[in-house]
């Protein structure tokens, strides 16, 4: 008999441009072909017909429709620090946030922290550590990979000449994200593109807004604010190397996209990417040299690729979405949750 599987996602009805609408799509594309789930989404039911619910947000919707299963999931995207530098107000709300998020994630009978940094602060801020289990996000190395029609596609669209040296980022437009260092770095290198992609889902209650407007429209000529773009394979296969600078994440797809696609990648040395990245990218807070030095020696670039495409490997979606799967059968036949 198929698990009968709730996949629940407010971003369904609300905000989208963000890594847990990308893992809800993924997630929800890759498990509809499996013959072993029986896929549900965000469907409710006043009896508990669901062995299984698989929430991704952190609303009242999501944890109403998690409780009409027998056993609930809930992967932590969100941690307090995620607001930071995000939203308007941030420190008004910060210590709310910790109690809020603490309230939820203790509500369901399993926590999927998507990397050992982020299962050791649930823990801090009080989620049951008993609960608590650790699923990387993935990437689906068929769907991520090299397209040279689509790359011709996108530098045509934004009048990107095929010589031109190309630096991409992918993510929301708000301060967390290290939009004014990705500028000030361009400015530094003003031979090389930089691109952006990416919007401002949350509109004028992101952190800084009149700031960022001010900072993008006075940006270099070599810096491009897309906004959304139709194909983000066109953005990855465009670029010659992916650079983050983000002060705060947690497990961004767009560096496993990124990484898909053999780009080398250029990070912030945060804590948050130690343990996750640190033997596959360039771990920095000198953003030009490094990208200059990429794009000037062949042989270090073709190093950082290569390193990408082990990182891509190391997180394929095959692998992680077994561990999912195994972590349905489990609780749905009461067994151990631990992977």
């Amino acid at each position: 008999m198929p698990i009968k599987l709730n996949l629940i996602s407010e971003t369904t009805f609300g905000i989208k441009a963000n890594g847990v609408d990308t893992f809800f799509k993924e997630i929800k594309r890759i498990l509809k072909n499996d013959k072993s789930i029986e896929l549900n989404i965000n469907k409710f039911s006043f009896t508990k017909k669901f062995d299984v619910s698989h929430s991704q947000t952190i609303g009242p919707l999501s944890l109403l429709l998690a409780k009409k299963s027998k056993f609930s999931i809930i992967t932590a995207h969100v941690i307090p620090e995620s607001v930071l530098n995000s939203l308007a107000f941030d420190k008004y709300f910060l210590k709310f946030t910790e109690l809020y998020l603490r309230m939820i994630y203790n509500s369901f009978d399993c926590v999927v922290a998507i990397s050992d940094y982020i299962k050791k602060r649930l823990i801090e801020i009080g989620v049951n550590k008993d609960k608590i289990i650790v699923i990387p996000n993935f990437v689906d190395r068929n769907k991520f990979k090299n397209s040279s029609i689509k790359a011709r596609q996108f530098r045509k669209k934004f009048n990107i000449s095929k010589d031109d040296f190309v630096v991409l980022c992918v993510g929301q437009i708000q301060p967390r994200k290290g939009v004014e260092d990705f500028i000030e770095t361009a400015k530094k290198l003003p031979n090389i593109k930089f691109v952006w992609v990416g919007t401002r889902p949350f509109g004028m209650l992101t952190a800084g807004y009149f700031k960022l407007n001010k900072l993008i429209k006075n940006a270099p000529k070599n810096v491009i604010f897309t906004g959304y773009v139709d194909s983000i394979i066109g953005a990855y296969s465009a670029c010659d190397v992916f650079f983050m600078p983000t002060h705060q994440d947690n497990f961004p797809f767009a560096i496993l996209e990124a990484a898909s696609f053999k780009k080398p990648i250029v990070l912030r040395n945060i804590k948050e990417f130690k343990s996750l990245f640190k033997n596959f990218a360039i771990m920095t807070k000198n953003f030009d040299k490094e990208i200059k030095h990429l794009k000037d020696n062949k042989k270090y670039y073709r190093k950082y690729a290569k390193l990408s495409d082990r990182l891509a490997s190391k997180y394929n979606s095959k692998k992680v979405i077994r561990k999912y799967i195994e972590l349905y059968k489990n609780a749905n036949t009461k067994s151990s949750i631990s992977l």
